[in-house]
């Protein structure tokens, strides 16, 4: 493993709230989370001439999936944001210490299964980054 890579493992922690200053719920129950960043590049090919790169816009969000916590304060801080479609605050700590970073975002999409053979209610929020995520600490390799 090369020096500097993140192991998001048993120690992470996940928390949600309405502000970026807090106070912060646990986001329980999850099983992972990915931070995908992509930019689009528009292609403009010329005659006799180098064709144009322009990259678009950032397309930046916050996956979370894992098992539906009906009680749990922090899926229940997502959903009500989504109902309410306004932006809410993720705080994403990899090793469980004080560095990782916080992220102004709003739900684009939520997800809730479930199998006929039983087992647990799986469930995912995508959340799109709606503004520049802060640092906490040293960033914790995130920003």
């Amino acid at each position: 493993m090369a020096a500097g890579t993140i192991v998001l493992g048993t120690k992470a922690i996940l928390q949600v709230s309405d502000s970026a200053g807090g106070p912060w719920d646990d986001l329980n129950e999850i099983a992972t989370i990915s931070k995908p960043d992509n930019t689009p590049i528009d292609k403009f090919p010329r005659f006799m001439g180098a064709t144009h790169n322009i990259p678009g816009a950032t397309d930046a969000t916050v996956e979370v999936d894992g098992y539906l916590a009906q009680g749990d304060d922090g899926q229940n801080r997502i959903r009500a944001h989504a109902i309410a479609k306004d932006i809410m605050y993720i705080k994403v700590l990899p090793n469980g210490d004080a560095n990782g970073a916080i992220f102004p975002v709003r739900a684009a999409s939520r997800n809730f299964g479930q199998d006929a053979k039983g087992g647990l209610a799986t469930w995912k929020a995508t959340l799109a980054q709606d503004g520049d995520a802060v640092a906490v600490g040293d960033g914790g390799g995130l920003i």
